[in-house]
């Protein structure tokens, strides 16, 4: 499989902990196989978060068509940290006590093992960090599918429609709930 990672100048960076990386990059990804797909992923750096913006998954003109196994060789969390770690450096602070950030284009690789640790370290706890508070155009997204499905399991609805763990999905609904989108209820009696 051959993998590509590149970035813009124009990006900017951004701090993780004490590691600068690029605020946006773009990672490819060409099939083992000769005829097998291409995918191109973009991430963004939003909120302090390592976040998947784009994913295209293409299959070539002469090439096979897409099959699961070609997804499932792809995590995304484990993705969005190797996108950014070629590029990531320490910050490292002058005497005066600012911050110097550059980009070393190096491979992450050529770096020495504790600068190398530390910032994958860094990248995967800004990844795994919790994403904050939901904005409210998705808690009303989730009282719209949940009140679409009142009448058939409306929080499992929720799950799979927007793409939930039954446990998320549940917690959305009274999120939802306590932002005032769906009224009080009762347990075991949907209401919307």
């Amino acid at each position: 499989m051959t993998e590509q990672t590149r970035w813009s100048g124009d990006a900017g960076l951004v701090r993780l902990g004490d590691t600068v990386v690029p605020e946006r990059v773009t990672l490819t990804r060409d099939s083992e196989d000769d005829d097998g797909p291409h995918l191109t992923a973009v991430f963004e750096v939003r909120h302090g978060r390592p976040e998947c913006v784009s994913l295209a998954v293409t299959s070539t003109p002469d090439g096979r068509g897409i099959r699961l196994s070609d997804l499932n060789v792809f995590t995304l969390d484990a993705t969005a940290v190797q996108a950014f770690e070629r590029w990531a450096v320490r910050a490292e602070h002058t005497g005066s006590g600012a911050a110097r950030m550059e980009i070393d284009i190096a491979d992450f690789g050529g770096r020495d093992d504790h600068e190398r640790w530390a910032a994958r370290a860094d990248l995967h706890e800004a990844r795994t960090a919790s994403r904050g508070a939901l904005s409210r155009a998705e808690l009303e997204r989730v009282a719209r599918v949940y009140r679409e499905h009142i009448d058939h399991q409306p929080t499992k609805a929720v799950g799979l429609i927007l793409g939930y763990t039954q446990r998320t999905a549940a917690r959305r609904v009274e999120q939802a709930r306590a932002a005032g989108l769906l009224p009080p209820t009762t347990p075991g009696k949907p209401k919307a």
